[in-house]
């Protein structure tokens, strides 16, 4: 409670090899150079509310089944804010639940490397120099955790009650990406991943996008800007079929209905 918590280098505030729960309120933290504020790993759940954390490279890392939840916190990281990855079970799923405050970042604002996770945010204002908001990779550490055939949950993200700017960038081929869009708007690049908007939700593509559209999306919830190309699947639930030109210039294009 109310403490400051400053690291040279490696990490601030961290689990390491167990089963627990930490948590820290009305804190600062502050990582110098190489590191992380918060770590957890193991069946760890760790809870920060009302707090500033400025690291040098991650904000909070989690090896899954690891838990993290922010609570109101500001964040500001030269790299990135939440990195999920697996050393265990390919069907391991890291949490990741952020609610309020305010984050900016260098690199992708949430990057998870061959891991399966569950990432929850709402009412956050968030930016990365980068570009990127969430960000799917191979991780190159070759304790990894490999899919090998099995059926995984893979990536799922939910996004509540936010207007972003950022792209949303699928790069990691063995397992499935969703993103669940509610009462959020989203300006940006969506490669490889699957979709819903509700009724309160909206996006706009700044770029050549591919997507899957689940449920019932109006036409009306998607848009793209001029000389922008969203090559889409229809996926479960999805009505919409062939080309559409949208308002913003740019064109839709839905094939497997």
């Amino acid at each position: 409670y109310n403490s400051t918590i400053i690291s040279e280098n490696w990490g601030a505030l961290s689990t390491d090899g167990m089963v627990g729960y930490l948590e820290a309120n009305n804190c600062n933290f502050i990582v110098r150079k190489s590191g992380y504020g918060t770590y957890a790993d193991g069946s760890c759940k760790v809870v920060i509310n009302n707090s500033k954390m400025d690291t040098a490279t991650f904000t909070g890392i989690i090896a899954a089944p690891g838990q993290i939840y922010l609570n109101n916190v500001e964040v500001t990281s030269g790299g990135s804010c939440g990195m999920i990855h697996s050393i265990g079970a390919a069907t391991d799923i890291g949490k990741l639940e952020v609610k309020g405050g305010r984050i900016t970042t260098e690199k992708a604002v949430f990057l998870i490397k061959s891991a399966c996770a569950d990432l929850v945010v709402e009412d956050a204002e968030m930016s990365s120099k980068s570009g990127a908001l969430i960000q799917s990779i191979i991780n190159d550490d070759a304790n990894a955790a490999k899919v090998n055939g099995q059926n995984v949950t893979g990536i799922r993200a939910t996004l509540k009650k936010m207007m972003l700017e950022g792209d949303i960038l699928h790069e990691d081929p063995d397992r499935p990406m969703t993103i669940t869009f509610s009462d959020t708007t989203l300006k940006g690049k969506i490669k490889k991943a699957a979709i819903s908007l509700d009724a309160g939700s909206k996006w706009t593509a700044t770029a050549d996008s591919e997507v899957t559209l689940l449920g019932g999306i109006d036409i009306k919830a998607i848009d793209a800007a001029k000389g922008a190309t969203i090559t889409a699947e229809a996926g479960q639930g999805c009505t919409l079929k062939g080309d559409y030109k949208l308002a913003g210039g740019g064109t839709l294009k839905v094939k497997g209905n």
